[in-house]
């Protein structure tokens, strides 16, 4: 509980210092390719999803990517499965990663060893990620 309550802190310390708006304007600045601002938005989405809770990191950056990702044509639903995909990818990384300390609670065994043995599952996880970000039709499909 006690790293929750810090990600939900620093989630609203990078708001109070604009973090976000700043991000956003350097994405929006860096290129205009559809493809490009994707994999930009992945990269920013797996680094927010690797140090914030991911509640904590839609609330913050939701309402500033969005119209980010609206406005090189990627469609609301799509975005919104693309961020909760990448934010669960970095809720399962260190440094933070609660979801490996968790395991390493429940497992009673070192992270060090949960970090191993779930390194075929993030493999797994990155495909995945790949499948949805440049594939649209798997998660529109029934729209």
């Amino acid at each position: 509980m006690v790293m929750v309550a810090m990600a939900f802190a620093f989630g609203r310390f990078l708001t109070i210092e604009g973090v976000p708006s700043d991000l956003a304007a350097l994405i929006t600045n860096a290129t205009t390719e559809p493809i490009a601002v994707l994999l930009l938005l992945n990269l920013v989405l797996l680094v927010a999803g690797m140090f914030l809770e991911p509640v904590a990191a839609i609330i913050i950056l939701a309402p500033i990517l969005l119209p980010i990702a609206q406005s090189v044509g990627v469609d609301p639903i799509h975005f919104g499965i693309i961020m909760t995909c990448n934010l669960t990818i970095g809720f399962c990384t260190p440094p933070v990663g609660i979801n490996l300390f968790v395991a390493s609670s429940i497992a009673k065994v070192p992270v060090e060893d949960v970090i191993r043995r779930i390194l075929p599952f993030m493999v797994a996880m990155f495909i995945s990620m790949a499948l949805v970000l440049f594939v649209p039709e798997l998660s529109l499909l029934f729209i």
